[in-house]
């Protein structure tokens, strides 16, 4: 006698990788944001938040926000592509370098804009009041983030060489000779770190200009600084603020 054939049961196949800006939006929507919402607070436009929401429910295949919302709740799939922590990527539409006069610095940027690759190389003199390094002044919506994050992460690698991530505000620029708070870390060679820093990390170097208290509502530039003299060579990417 034939015996019967076991059950089949239903496998849920895994939804295709979400980009970095698909995961935004996907947090977004959950939390209840209209697209118009969304477009103001990423700072991009209405019709590419559009779009990619479009992308979004062609990769988990469904065709509005309801069934969105049923599959986030029923799909246990999901729990592999959503952001645990809702890391945010900020929009950063330009970097400029700044040297001493007997430093040198090259910057190169790839990548698309929400997986962008800042390459930094050239060298710092050894000049204890010697500095090389890049910053960037927010649009309004990142620097928005800047003022409430609590922390924020990045992936590195170069040369074995130190490295400063500094937030300026107003107070470090004016009242004490740009001594701005910062976190020393290492860019490893061969290999890849991601650096996570708490903003109650940060710190002033007391051996140079004057301190004042860190006022993180008054923060308007970011920044990385070479520590290391010499010849130095490092890459970033993959930037996240952390509410």
């Amino acid at each position: 006698m034939k015996k019967n054939a076991a059950p089949k049961i239903a496998v849920t196949s895994k939804p295709p990788p979400l980009t970095k800006r698909e995961h935004e939006i996907y947090n977004l929507l959950l939390k209840g944001s209209s697209l118009k919402e969304i477009s103001y607070k990423l700072n991009i436009q209405y019709d590419t938040v559009y779009f990619h929401q479009r992308n979004l429910f062609r990769k988990l295949n469904i065709e509005n926000i309801h069934e969105f919302l049923i599959k986030h709740l029923q799909d246990p799939s999901l729990k592999n592509i959503v952001h645990a922590e809702n890391g945010i990527s900020p929009v950063f539409t330009s970097w400029k370098t700044i040297i001493d006069n007997d430093s040198s610095i090259n910057l190169s940027i790839t990548g698309e804009q929400n997986d962008l690759c800042y390459e930094i190389s050239g060298t710092m003199n050894t000049d204890t009041k010697s500095f090389a390094g890049i910053y960037t002044i927010p649009e309004s919506s990142t620097l928005e983030l800047m003022k409430k994050m609590t922390s924020f992460s990045f992936n590195v690698s170069g040369d074995e060489n130190y490295y400063v991530a500094i937030i300026t505000t107003s107070d470090t620029r004016k009242k004490a000779n740009h001594n701005h708070y910062h976190k020393l870390f290492k860019a490893p060679k061969d290999k890849v770190s991601t650096i996570h820093v708490k903003i109650s990390d940060l710190s002033q170097n007391t051996d140079w200009g004057n301190k004042v208290k860190f006022n993180q509502k008054n923060a308007e530039v970011f920044q990385f600084n070479i520590h290391s003299t010499g010849d130095f060579y490092f890459k970033i990417w993959d930037i996240k603020f952390y509410l």
